[in-house]
């Protein structure tokens, strides 16, 4: 927002003025009541990454600005005119193209019988601040989305094992009405008790508080374990589920609980974002002092633009008007950590929207860590 108020300034003279027009690390540009940029000071080059004074010395300053920030800048030239002192703060790219936020302050100068001769822009790269601000008002969003969610993630269950629970203290059923009731309850329990086992670990691995046990893990055996506990649910919506494991030794050095609830969380996303009947395929490489662990599928595919953000905490891969099926947001960001703490690392990769995804986890090889 542009401020101004009145203020008589002269430009400073003598020796002491000159060092620090020298020494500034901000951007001083000198700009004539034309609105053209008569003199830069070093530091200037600098900032705006020019090869030389000369790129911009003699060009009107608002050409530096893009389009939707030179308005802002045409009203502080203005009121410099009338002299006037004004702030304001917007965006424009170096002579690289390099995004910055500026912090600009416009004086008039006036010479010794008080007219106003000159203007003097003082800008300070203030990116560092503004994308901080930007990353608070961002994880305050997804706070509140993630809220949203776990209300939402949360109120199913309930109502349904609400409802189970009215039925069998109002009404006479029989036994296999009775023990499907019972069932359904603790389906929904399980479900509910996942959720917060999944806010439990995320919180547990941000605080450094989880120690792994580690000890020699076949991952033949995790990948196995893994499907085994998502079989029914790819089984139901017809997934074709292919599995191709590396015929040579497999083995890393881990917690083995950890790397099944790593390679469930990436499995089970495939089987909850492809659509049914697509396919599924996970493979297992063995690279030297690497175990490589890919799965693939068919499935929704993540926008390119997203694919910056999906290990972060509370981000969904698809999010849908109505959530069915969508989680918490914490899968991803959760395998990321427990990777990482195996020394590990993982990826994400997808053509764009519909055309499937992939995530891969690269994993020391036993022998690496002996």
């Amino acid at each position: 927002m542009l401020e101004s108020q009145c203020a008589t300034y002269f430009l400073p003279s003598g020796e002491i003025n000159a060092q620090l027009f020298e020494s500034s690390l901000d951007c001083i540009k000198m700009v004539d009541l034309n609105g053209r940029i008569v003199q830069i000071n070093p530091g200037a080059v600098d900032v705006l990454e020019l090869e030389s004074a000369n790129d911009i010395c003699g060009g009107p300053w608002l050409a530096l600005w893009p389009e939707e920030s030179q308005a802002i800048v045409s009203d502080a030239i203005a009121a410099a005119i009338r002299g006037e002192r004004t702030q304001f703060a917007a965006f424009s790219p170096t002579a690289k193209g390099a995004p910055r936020w500026w912090d600009v302050i416009v004086s008039p100068v006036r010479s010794a019988d008080g007219k106003i001769h000159q203007l003097m822009a003082v800008s300070r790269d203030v990116t560092e601040i503004y994308l901080a601000r930007q990353a608070l008002r961002d994880a305050d969003i997804r706070k509140d989305e993630f809220l949203a969610i776990l209300a939402h993630e949360l109120r199913n269950p309930l109502s349904a094992a609400g409802m189970a629970a009215t039925l069998l203290e109002t009404q006479v059923l029989d036994a296999n009405r009775t023990v499907q009731m019972g069932k359904l309850i603790g389906r929904q329990i399980a479900h509910m008790s996942r959720l917060v086992e999944d806010l439990i670990d995320i919180s547990r691995v941000s605080r450094g508080l989880i120690v792994l046990t580690r000890q020699p893990v076949d991952m033949r055996s995790v990948i196995e374990d893994a499907v085994e506990q998502l079989h029914a649910l790819a089984t139901e919506k017809g997934h074709t589920l292919t599995l191709r494991m590396a015929e040579t030794d497999c083995t890393v050095s881990g917690d083995r609980t950890r790397l099944v609830q790593v390679v469930s969380n990436i499995f089970g996303n495939a089987v909850r974002y492809t659509p049914a009947g697509g396919r599924i395929e996970i493979d297992m490489s063995r690279t030297p002092g690497s175990v490589v662990i890919a799965v693939s599928d068919t499935g929704v595919g993540i926008h390119a633009e997203r694919m910056a953000e999906l290990f972060g905490l509370f981000t969904q891969v698809n999010r849908t008007s109505d959530r069915n099926g969508s989680g918490l947001g914490l899968g991803l960001a959760l395998v990321q950590k427990l990777v990482e703490l195996h020394d590990g690392t993982v990826t994400g990769y997808s053509a764009g929207e519909g055309q499937g995804s992939v995530f891969t986890v690269t994993l020391p090889a036993a022998e690496r860590l002996a």
